[in-house]
């Protein structure tokens, strides 16, 4: 597995809340009310075909109702075209939330379980032909499992921008 070395990556975090080091972004007072997020551009059509990514990330405080983009891939910068796809965390209470698997049109989308604040999440992203999996861990990847969901694409598009995280 290749890991990503986030310094190389595109920085934009206009009210100074995202903190990147070489292997970790991590971001504070995210509120849905900034402009903050860290991409990458692997280049035109990169990821075409079948592809598995792999995250993994701990949310320590949450307001109830609090959203953010955790993953993110498309074709475009913004991930915005209606096949490029999200994964997002969404707050249900202080002490937990859930996490969203969605194509950007939301045409096509699933929650997971409840997910506890202070627990290491292990997250696999998988595309299959038109089919989106996202696995969630503890433990470790492939450990205990908490939950899978799934999305179908429009098609199995190429993608080129990896997003990693969006509060806005």
């Amino acid at each position: 597995m290749v890991l990503q070395d986030f310094r190389t990556w595109t920085e934009t975090d206009p009210d100074t809340c995202l903190t990147v080091t070489e292997k970790r972004v991590t971001w504070t007072a995210a509120d849905g009310d900034h402009d903050s997020y860290v991409i990458r551009d692997y280049g035109s059509a990169i990821f075409i075909g079948d592809f598995t990514h792999r995250f993994k990330f701990e949310i320590t405080d949450m307001e109830n109702g609090g959203s953010c983009a955790t993953y993110g891939i498309g074709a475009a910068a913004d991930i915005s075209g209606g096949n490029d796809f999200i994964c997002g965390v969404s707050g249900s209470s202080v002490a937990a939330f859930t996490l969203l698997l969605a194509r950007a049109d939301f045409g096509s989308f699933d929650a997971s379980a409840a997910l506890a604040v202070d627990t290491l999440y292990f997250v696999t992203v998988t595309r299959t032909g038109t089919d989106v999996n996202l696995v969630i861990d503890t433990g470790g990847y492939g450990d205990t499992n908490v939950d899978t969901i799934t999305i179908s694409l429009v098609a199995a598009d190429a993608y080129r921008y990896i997003i990693t995280f969006r509060d806005d």
